[in-house]
């Protein structure tokens, strides 16, 4: 109460000038018996709170009474992770921003090269010293097929003709499985 006095004098006493306003408060830290500090903050902390409860007109405040939103949200997007030896959750601290791209629900990521220059092919530029993504999700089916030389995002659609070819004329497809699968195999009726 006596520092939260002496912070309100400064207020008031030690004009606008922002220096003269640290000087006064620096004299209450001094001249104040801070008896009564909590030992989970600290003079600086005190005074901010100080400030925005007397800039900010509030009457009291208190922190959250729950972080599961966040967290629920931190786990969704891989953020965390169950770490399998000791079964704690953990950070997920990714060595390249491709690697720490999480794609919603039924939308799977580019490949790399398609993500990293995403936005140079959407003409959109990139501040100095910052890596930019855009669009490296792309909502598609669990493995696209595609005519080979006519890439498309969306692939072909299901029970639809995808291609043609006349006798003893070839066409490939490209077949890419968005879940990454180990040892996925591909079988083809013609």
């Amino acid at each position: 109460a006596e520092i939260t006095q002496c912070y309100d004098d400064a207020m008031k006493n030690c004009g606008s000038n922002i220096i003269e306003q640290k000087a006064c408060e620096k004299a209450c830290h001094t001249n104040v018996c801070l008896t009564d500090l909590r030992c989970d903050t600290s003079i600086e902390i005190a005074l901010l709170a100080h400030r925005a409860k007397s800039e900010g007109r509030y009457t009291g405040w208190r922190t959250t009474l729950s972080y599961m939103d966040l967290r629920n949200m931190q786990e969704e997007t891989g953020f965390i992770n169950r770490n399998t030896i000791t079964g704690e959750m953990q950070c997920i601290r990714s060595s390249t921003i491709y690697d720490a791209i999480t794609c919603p629900s039924g939308h799977f990521k580019k490949p790399e090269e398609d993500v990293l220059n995403g936005c140079a092919a959407l003409n959109i530029t990139c501040a100095e010293n910052f890596q930019c993504v855009c669009k490296p999700c792309v909502k598609s089916f669990d493995v696209n097929v595609n005519v080979e030389d006519s890439f498309s995002s969306g692939g072909c659609k299901k029970m639809e003709n995808c291609g043609e070819a006349q006798q003893t004329e070839t066409i490939k497809y490209k077949v890419r499985d968005n879940k990454q699968r180990a040892n996925a195999s591909i079988k083809i009726k013609v």
